[in-house]
């Protein structure tokens, strides 16, 4: 299964089971240059380092977060923690890392802690469950929980809290920022966009009732931001819904032949990770590739994507 997907410029990276993929495609045609390939790691929650000089994961069997040449695929450092991570950031060049007991800690990217140091760990800041989702930027640390809440925290004073984002109904699993303004989702039914710098909240979406969904319980799997757009994926939704961002206004809703696992969004294309492949949400287009990802030799196939009918 492929179940994360991370994208720079025209370079997708890909993890499925113990793979991981390099892609090189044409933004205007698709056309698949290159396919690099690593078979010896197994990683989730992959994204990128500021610089996309590397390419970082939690490692899906310890409690590591691997550092991956992004050029090569090789392995570059392995940062080990004392509880497994549930979600990374990176800003300034360090490695802020959230774990399931509610801690997190704060290491530098490409400087692996000696064993001692390692045992000797404090973490930055600290919540009473656990940590779904971490933001780092230059000078303040965002995490959310699975008890409904979103923190504020100076960086890297993170003992000092700005502030709280409340009014969320159930687990906050994503965070998404760009610039000052915040998207907000998990087992919520609705979407929350904020003013991180301020506490305010600019607005809210009910997927619930847009996807028809009664009292079934909701969870988004995946939300990718830009400075003026938002794609989110519901889990077990087989579509891809496009906002205004941080407004929440729907634009497009795509229908996809796959449940999603994750999104990718370069600010022109988004990308989707399937259960066995990637599918290229078009924009503006009804026509989209889909890339089956089952070794080395991958072909290229066309699949039509039906945009959904607007509610």
């Amino acid at each position: 299964m492929v179940n994360s997907v991370a994208i720079s410029g025209d370079i997708l990276y890909a993890a499925q089971g113990s793979k991981v993929y390099k892609i090189l495609y044409d933004k205007n045609s698709s056309e698949i240059f290159k396919i690099l390939l690593n078979k010896e790691i197994s990683l989730t929650h992959l994204g990128l380092s500021e610089d996309c000089k590397y390419l970082i994961g939690i490692g899906d069997v310890d409690k590591t977060v691997i550092v991956v040449d992004a050029e090569t695929l090789e392995v570059a450092y392995t940062h080990k923690f004392p509880k497994r991570p549930s979600a990374w950031s990176t800003c300034k060049g360090n490695l802020v890392v959230a774990d399931k007991f509610g801690d997190v800690f704060s290491v530098k990217l490409t400087e692996p802690l000696s064993d001692e140091a390692r045992k000797n760990m404090e973490p930055i800041l600290g919540h009473v469950s656990m940590i779904l989702d971490v933001v780092a930027t230059e000078n303040n640390v965002l995490t959310s929980d699975r008890d409904e809440h979103i923190r504020v925290c100076e960086y890297p004073n993170s003992f000092v809290i700005e502030r709280f984002l409340l009014g969320s109904r159930s687990y906050i699993a994503h965070l998404g920022v760009s610039g000052n303004y915040l998207l907000s989702a998990g087992g919520d039914p609705v979407i929350y966009s904020w003013n991180w710098k301020t506490g305010k909240e600019i607005s809210n979406f009910n997927l619930r009732e847009y996807l028809k969904l009664d009292n079934d319980d909701i969870d988004v799997i995946s939300v990718s931001v830009t400075e003026k757009e938002a794609w989110v994926a519901v889990q077990g939704q087989p579509k891809v819904i496009k906002f205004t961002f941080p407004e929440l206004e729907i634009v497009d809703a795509f229908e996809t032949p796959h449940i999603i696992n994750s999104l990718a969004n370069n600010g022109t294309d988004c990308f989707a990770a399937c259960p066995k492949g990637l599918i290229k949400v078009c924009k503006s287009a009804s026509l989209s590739p889909y890339l089956e990802l089952d070794g080395p030799e991958d072909i290229l196939s066309q699949t039509h994507l039906r945009k959904a009918p607007r509610n």
